[in-house]
């Protein structure tokens, strides 16, 4: 094998303690629903797990993945040993360090346009398999059926836990590892691809891909993960709001063509600017 490809080596590590963690909190949801089974019988499994419950696991599942891609992150090397462990490699693999304004108002900007084409997509994709229950549709009836409790924990995991955990992960430790052994475009392909995946359904995973390869310009232009974190922060918060301050919206309307192509112009132009105007020449992959 390659040696430059030896730093690979850590993603299976991470694959395996990420399922892992994984099964573990299965066994406990299952362990949930049985016993909500046996105290509610006829209910559908899906309805036993509360707003609070589905919100509490999201942020545990995000935080232990994250949690183990920092422990892993002090090994990321360009040199053998590739995984001894050093402390001053979390700056590296986390890209912390500080952006500059023209990437930060990038991010705030893009984030606030980059959904519009992957909203359509999955509109698109939803009249195509109208039987398909996504997983953006159990978030909005979890965020508009909860009580505040429930509310409390669905904002804290798709607004916080994830645009946090998520770019830890993906932007952070998955990019660094592969920035190191292919160079900064496989990172961010690979980046980009693996972090659609994360989200497993397939209706989300394809319309996701538009929002993730922003995602990948912020982390590749700035240099740093807090664009990313900002842009996904946004991203989410958009849908967070919209569920909860339309709750009755009519789940059959789609978004005018015209509207999801103009934010996708739109979002080509502010990363347009961004990189014409930042200020920073992209990152290398030496850092």
């Amino acid at each position: 094998m390659n040696r430059k490809l030896l730093p690979l080596i850590h993603l299976p590590l991470f694959l395996v303690g990420g399922l892992v963690w994984l099964l573990f909190l299965g066994v406990m949801v299952a362990v949930l629903l049985l016993a909500d089974a046996g105290a509610t019988p006829g209910v559908p499994p899906e309805e036993l797990l509360s707003p609070t419950a589905l919100g509490a696991m999201t942020i545990l599942q995000t935080f232990g993945l994250a949690a183990w891609a920092l422990v892993l992150s002090a090994g990321v090397a360009e040199e053998p040993p590739w995984i001894s462990m050093r402390l001053e490699r979390f700056r590296l693999a986390l890209a912390a360090q500080a952006p500059s304004v023209g990437m930060v108002l990038t991010a705030l900007v893009g984030g606030l346009v980059v959904w519009t084409l992957p909203s359509w997509f999955a509109e698109q994709l939803g009249q195509l398999f109208p039987n398909h229950t996504g997983t953006l549709d159990l978030v909005n009836r979890a965020l508009t059926t909860a009580d505040p409790l429930g509310r409390a924990m669905m904002i804290g995991a798709v607004g916080v836990s994830a645009p946090l955990f998520e770019e830890v992960i993906f932007r952070g430790y998955v990019w660094r590892v592969l920035e190191v052994a292919l160079g900064p475009l496989a990172a961010m392909v690979g980046s980009t691809l693996l972090f659609a995946a994360f989200h497993i359904d397939p209706v989300h995973v394809v319309s996701l891909l538009p929002t993730a390869v922003f995602l990948g310009f912020l982390r590749w232009r700035s240099g740093s993960l807090l664009p990313c974190v900002l842009a996904h922060a946004v991203n989410n918060g958009l849908g967070v709001a919209a569920a909860l301050l339309f709750p009755d919206a009519d789940p059959t309307a789609t978004l005018p063509l015209w509207a999801a192509f103009g934010g996708f112009a739109a979002t080509l132009l502010v990363a347009g600017a961004g990189h014409r105007f930042s200020g920073r020449a992209p990152a290398s992959v030496r850092a």
